[in-house]
């Protein structure tokens, strides 16, 4: 929830005109670099946490089952990252044990979302590729939105996509340079994904408070 810079009172962080007063509300903007460093900064804060979770989670998808329904269950396995990198952003306490206090308070709306959201991005790139290309991107926040707002899997995804729309493309060189990272981490034996892997999360985490921060 964000303010209007006329009649000061509360406005969604995804609009762009005022509901209230009808004045037009400049988008706030997401830096690449600048996200990048901070997400790094917040990674450093709680590397042990995040790498020794990357780890369990490596070790997880060892074991068939496991393996077989990552899909199903990958926006679970992220959330515990950006649950953590969340509460280190409001200045809430952090343990290991919180990666796993949202897989037992959200895991349906987490399931739900990440089968939604890759059914419909899979339809966007066998249709005309642009549409999956903009979806891709604009459901990043689906996840925090789920566990931040409490909302459900399609009401997440909607907030996600109205909130990254006026600034897709900051979002999209965001997503790519963290894709080259996280190839560049593959490299060496696939090790530098325990880091690059939770920089990811971190890094979106400050892109998406720096939108919905009043």
């Amino acid at each position: 929830m964000g303010l209007c810079p006329d009649c000061s009172r509360d406005v969604e962080p995804w609009e762009s005109v005022c509901r209230h007063c009808g004045a037009e509300i400049p988008p706030r903007k997401v830096r690449v670099g600048e996200c990048l460093r901070e997400g790094w900064q917040l990674f450093v804060k709680d590397a042990g946490i995040y790498v020794g979770y990357t780890l369990i989670l490596a070790v997880l998808l060892t074991i068939p089952v496991v393996s077989f329904l990552a899909p199903i269950l990958h926006e679970v396995f992220i959330a515990g990252h950006y649950n953590i990198a969340l509460r280190r952003l409001r200045g809430s306490p952090v343990s290991f044990g919180d990666i796993f206090s949202v897989w037992q308070r959200y895991f349906i709306p987490l399931v739900l979302t990440g089968l939604v959201t890759s059914v419909l991005i899979i339809l966007g790139f066998v249709l005309l590729v642009i549409p999956g290309l903009y979806l891709f991107v604009g459901y990043v926040f689906a996840i925090p939105f789920v566990i931040e707002e409490g909302l459900n899997f399609w009401s997440a995804m909607e907030a996600s996509r109205r909130l990254v729309h006026r600034r897709w493309f900051n979002l999209f060189l965001l997503q790519l340079a963290l894709g080259g990272l996280s190839i560049l981490g593959a490299i060496p034996g696939g090790w530098g994904l325990l880091i690059t892997v939770p920089l990811a999360m971190t890094a979106n985490a400050v892109a998406y408070t720096k939108l919905v921060q009043p």
